[in-house]
């Protein structure tokens, strides 16, 4: 990032004795607004006065004297109450007045740490010059007419923004950096299980975030942040990747079966019987049950396994038989129905089927041609 480099402030001097100028320029450590005005040290001529001997002790009472006088005159006059007032100025025309160069400075200071972003050290400024730091033409400048810090730094924010909406609109633009720790969360990484329904998943390991330790770089403008860039200065802790599981059976035309969340779509009858197997010797038989998990009739088992893909088929014999459309044993495959007089199963390709049995549960075993009703297929696949 380059660094705006400009000074921010210039001071000038008016109807002075050999005034002299020191107008510190922006650097990467610190911003420095250092206005300096030095005057020769008028000399005391020597005299003698023949009889008379001073000593130090004395002229040092007179001079504290003196001093007291003068200070006793100022403090009480209304009309001289800053010796060198300084103006806050925009494209050279006064905004306000405080006491002293001092508090000039510490105003614009002020209204630099204003403008940036919250928390950074400020690296560089860049006002095109328009706002200036000026002793005042006037030193007899009334109270009334000068500001506080917290007054000058308001009145000056204020009138930068005026300018917003003008063909020339003031842009105080500010380069800081911070340093900082954050927390970033790592990619999921995603593993395919063929066996699972598309929709389903789980979480195989628990993901950390990665714990950093950055340089972040603002650019503000009239306290905006308009720009960010962020170096990595230490990474403190690798973080893990969340891992986790997603099915892949019956997920939709277009859809990515890793962010899928709905219900999967019955593509074919080979995804059927792979999620019918993952309940094989697992799941008990159960007269009229349709539950997978606490145990199934034949009848259930069919229409269980039917109702994860969104197909809801009746709960009897007949109805079971009429279902979808019949084919013929010899062009039968798996995820059709075979239909008998009292039970039914599913075909699962090479003469065997899924069904549930009293003596074995869900398991497979041979089709029986002999006592075979009708095939049925529910969908055209």
């Amino acid at each position: 990032m380059e660094e705006i480099r400009e000074d921010i402030i210039t001071t000038t001097e008016e109807n002075t004795e050999n005034p002299e100028q020191t107008i510190e320029a922006v650097s990467e450590d610190s911003i420095e607004m250092d206005f300096e005005v030095t005057r020769e040290p008028v000399k005391a001529k020597k005299r003698g006065v023949p009889g008379i001997r001073r000593s130090g002790r004395k002229i040092a009472v007179a001079t504290i004297a003196a001093c007291a006088v003068l200070c006793s005159t100022i403090i009480g006059s209304n009309k001289f109450v800053a010796m060198y007032p300084y103006a806050l100025t925009m494209d050279n025309e006064p905004i306000c007045y405080v006491e002293s160069k001092e508090a000039a400075e510490e105003v614009m200071a002020e209204l630099v740490q204003s403008f940036s972003e919250e928390g950074t050290e400020v690296k560089a400024v860049n006002s095109d010059n328009r706002l200036q730091v000026a002793r005042a033409e006037d030193r007899n400048v009334d109270e009334d007419q000068l500001k506080t810090k917290e007054e000058a730094v308001e009145l000056v924010a204020q009138a930068a923004e005026e300018t917003k909406d003008t063909d020339k609109p003031l842009e105080f633009t500010i380069t800081s950096t911070k340093i900082a720790d954050r927390d970033v969360t790592l990619d999921t990484v995603y593993e395919k299980d063929e066996t699972m329904l598309a929709g389903t998943g789980y979480v195989k390991v628990e993901g950390e975030d990665r714990k950093e330790k950055v340089l972040e770089y603002y650019t503000t403008t009239n306290g905006e942040v308009v720009d960010k860039d962020v170096t990595v200065l230490e990474v403190m802790d690798e973080g893990v990747n969340e891992v986790i599981v997603k099915g892949t059976l019956g997920v939709p035309d277009g859809e990515d079966w890793r962010t899928y969340e709905g219900d999967p779509v019955f593509n074919s009858g080979d995804d059927l019987v792979t999620t019918g197997k993952q309940y094989i010797g697992k799941v008990r038989y159960k007269l009229g049950g349709m539950d997978l998990t606490r145990g199934v009739s034949c009848l259930g088992l069919v229409k269980a396994l039917y109702a994860k893909y969104g197909i809801y088929l009746p709960m009897s014999h007949p109805g079971m038989k009429k279902a979808g459309i019949g084919v013929s044993y010899s062009n039968a495959r798996p995820g059709d129905i075979i239909c008998y007089k009292a039970h039914v199963g599913i075909y699962v390709g090479n003469g065997k089927m899924l069904d549930a049995t009293s003596g074995s549960g869900v398991s497979i075993r041979s089709v029986s041609t002999k006592k075979l009703v009708t095939v049925r297929r529910i969908v055209g696949n």
